[in-house]
């Protein structure tokens, strides 16, 4: 077996598994490179599926989207695409051909381009992150930015990676939806766009006749609701459904459409039951990363398909998030775009310590510079302050509430439409003690987007401070439902507690908060509420060790700042002062 493979420009080291095209190496997955590989190796001949699933899979079941997916990796990979289909032809219902020009063997020609390191301005942000330079924009000099307004930058977008520039192109020639679906056949693949993009595909339908009207109301109101999730670039429906239309399967779909993620189902109606089993793919890594299955009484149609899209879309937004953090946490600093440095701060900004606050508004403003109109960047740098005021990590109270008041307000300003922005505010509010207006920002964000779990929270923690503190226990529990394992939890679990115990119900709710301050990103204002639920349910000994872990954490805590944070009013307040008095704070 040679080591080495040419193919044009293309250089395949099978010792190195490295694929190197004019002078630079291409990226491709361990699985995408294995079948390549054996695709080049059995060039002669037509390669089966099932003889592709048995050698690069080891026979495990994959669905034919996945398989899919991998064949358009590898023909990226090449330069190659599904309509030109140079290097790897696609033989209908049989399986797969490699028909490319190989040579001889040849001895290695390229080397590793030496990458320029970036020497970034002292005080700016991201210094001392030792960035080196491969393509990436460039950074512009300066001081990092102290408020929204002092920020000034220029960016300059590339049509071809900019899904807002794709879409702006596509009208340009013609295309009014900007969907390539008036023209499939003149189209070829589109590149992946910077941001997650998501093609919903048409369901499979089986079972009674109702079920085409369940799979069609479904279908468009998934779409609808990912749409409005602001950050995901969604396909729209009518192409998708135009596409269909034309006989083009679903990876056919999502390679016109440059879809990074795909999210199909089947449906299956007998009776008066419904069942609908979901997949979301990811095109790049060929691989299936998310599953679920529903099965429901259809009783009330709307309710039904509510309830459906509602735990669909919090549960698919949840793992495309998670990929993109993956992605680019795999990634070298200088390499990262604006969406990758703003998912690089996440991590951070969520364990909320006072050693990852550094590396988060590093990100951020990194993520700033080199977008300096990416409403999310703001919402966060706003949560980044809100966190500086909250647990008393920043430059003093007045000052951090000031600054995050000015990102939320930057970030609504870019993009009143983004629930993230609205909770940014909402919160802000909250610090100022204005409960009433934090609600009313908070109930918007919810309206926007149901499925936003962190919305559904922080509408009930406004909602304790109220009159009507009982509505937040369905606005929590829809939270959890929503989002089961999110990294906010002990939050939610911490709400649902304090409710509980001005209710009456002291036990449950010390439990509650006793599972809260186990959770690894707990900060000291749960072990706070902790410490007090746990006295008011008559457990001395446990209130008494949560006292000791608060004053190792901080050691002049006191009510004032616990109050501070948690503006508790009458009648609920006292039970709270008074066990926080006699627990000794």
């Amino acid at each position: 077996m040679a080591l080495r493979y040419k193919i044009d420009d293309i250089e395949i080291n099978v010792e190195t598994r490295e694929i190197w095209r004019q002078g630079g190496r291409v990226s491709a997955e361990p699985q995408v490179f294995d079948l390549l590989l054996f695709l080049l190796e059995n060039r002669h001949r037509m390669v089966g599926k099932d003889e592709l699933i048995d050698t690069i899979w080891d026979g495990r079941a994959i669905s034919d989207a996945a398989l899919s997916s991998c064949i358009k990796a590898a023909r990226r990979a090449l330069g190659d695409n599904g309509q030109r289909q140079r290097m790897i032809r696609t033989v209908h219902g049989r399986g797969f051909r490699f028909v490319g020009p190989v040579e001889a063997p040849v001895q290695p020609t390229v080397q590793s381009p030496v990458e320029p390191h970036i020497e970034l301005p002292q005080g700016s942000p991201g210094e001392g992150m030792a960035l080196t330079a491969v393509t990436a924009p460039s950074v512009i000099a300066g001081n990092p930015p102290t408020f929204a307004s002092s920020i000034q930058a220029t960016i300059q977008v590339d049509p071809a990676i900019h899904p807002a520039a794709n879409h702006d192109a596509c009208r340009e020639h013609g295309d009014t939806c900007g969907c390539g679906a008036h023209d499939a056949e003149a189209h070829t693949e589109r590149p992946l766009a910077n941001r997650p993009s998501l093609a919903l595909l048409p369901f499979q339908v089986q079972g009674a006749s109702n079920g085409l009207t369940v799979a069609e109301g479904l279908h468009r109101d998934m779409t609808v609701r990912f749409a409005r999730t602001r950050w995901l670039f969604v396909s729209a429906r009518a192409s998708v459904m135009a596409l269909a239309a034309k006989g083009l399967g679903g990876p056919e779909i999502g390679s016109l459409l440059g879809a990074r993620y795909q999210l199909d189902g089947a449906l299956f109606v007998a009776d008066d039951r419904l069942r609908i089993t979901l997949t979301l793919t990811d095109t790049e890594r060929c691989c299936e990363i998310w599953a679920e299955r529903f099965e429901r009484k259809m009783t009330d149609i709307f309710d039904l398909q509510d309830q459906i899209v509602e735990q669909v879309v919090a549960a698919v937004e949840a793992e495309i998030e998670c990929q993109e953090r993956r992605r680019a946490l795999a990634r070298h600093p200088a390499s990262l775009d604006a969406w990758g440095a703003y998912h690089r701060a996440l991590p951070h900004l969520l364990r909320f310590r006072a050693e990852d606050q550094a590396s988060a508004e590093n990100f951020l403003h990194l993520a700033v510079r080199l977008d300096p109109d990416s409403p999310r960047v703001f919402a966060a740098l706003s949560f980044l302050h809100w966190q500086r005021a909250f647990l008393g990590l920043g430059r003093g109270w007045r000052e951090e509430v000031a600054r995050t008041f000015d990102y939320a307000h930057q970030s609504v300003a870019l993009d009143p439409l983004d629930p993230l922005c609205h909770w940014a505010l909402g919160r802000a509010h909250y610090l100022e003690g204005d409960i009433d207006a934090g609600v009313a920002e908070l109930s918007h964000a919810v309206a926007l987007s149901p499925s936003f779990a962190n919305g559904q929270y922080s509408l009930a923690y406004g909602l304790m401070f109220s009159d009507e503190a009982a509505r937040g226990l369905p606005a929590v529990d829809q939270a959890r439902r929503l989002s089961p394992y999110d990294p906010m939890r002990f939050a939610f679990w911490t709400v649902r507690a304090i409710v509980m115990s001005f209710q009456g119900e002291r036990e449950a709710g010390a439990d509650w908060t006793d599972r809260a301050v186990r959770e690894p990103c707990a900060h000291h204002h749960i072990t706070a509420v902790a410490a007090w639920a746990n006295e008011l349910a008559g457990r001395r000994t446990r209130a008494l060790s949560y006292i000791d872990s608060l004053k190792a954490m901080v050691p002049d805590y006191t009510r004032d700042d616990f109050f501070r944070c948690f503006p508790i009013p009458t009648p609920n307040r006292q039970p709270v002062e008074g066990a926080l008095g006699r627990l000794g704070l």
